[in-house]
């Protein structure tokens, strides 16, 4: 089904990419700290798997509505390198933002959650409307 202002349909996945952005990028100074989670040991891999599944799976949503079936294994596909690619850009620029390192298990995490956001899209996919 494609919207009459396709532009909306693209909002809930470039505020979910400035989460993204916000949250992988801010000092770690400034991370909060909740205690509760320290008894989850890589409950920061929980999050970055998070981050990236909401990342394609938001964007892939978007493009599937605005576009409809129209070439969308392409752009699901885009989205998703687009992700791991952003996933891995981060882990890099990391390295220049205070009290943040590099983890490799970071970029993992990211692709994980990021492939998941891909198999849910394609395994569900949009249901065609009963005109009636």
């Amino acid at each position: 089904m494609k919207s009459k202002n396709p532009f909306l349909l693209f909002i809930p996945a470039l505020v979910w990419t400035l989460i993204v952005l916000t949250a992988t990028l801010m000092p770690g100074r400034d991370v909060p700290h909740v205690s509760i989670f320290d008894r989850f040991p890589h409950f920061d891999k929980l999050v970055h798997g998070t981050l990236f599944f909401g990342f394609v799976f938001l964007w892939g949503w978007a493009f599937r509505q605005a576009r409809g079936m129209h070439h969308l294994f392409r752009l699901l596909l885009f989205v998703t390198l687009a992700g791991i690619a952003l996933g891995i850009g981060i882990e890099y620029l990391q390295e220049y933002v205070v009290k943040r390192d590099f983890e490799f298990l970071d970029m993992v995490a990211d692709a994980t959650g990021a492939v998941i956001g891909l198999l849910l899209l394609l395994l569900f996919p949009q249901k065609k409307k009963v005109r009636g």
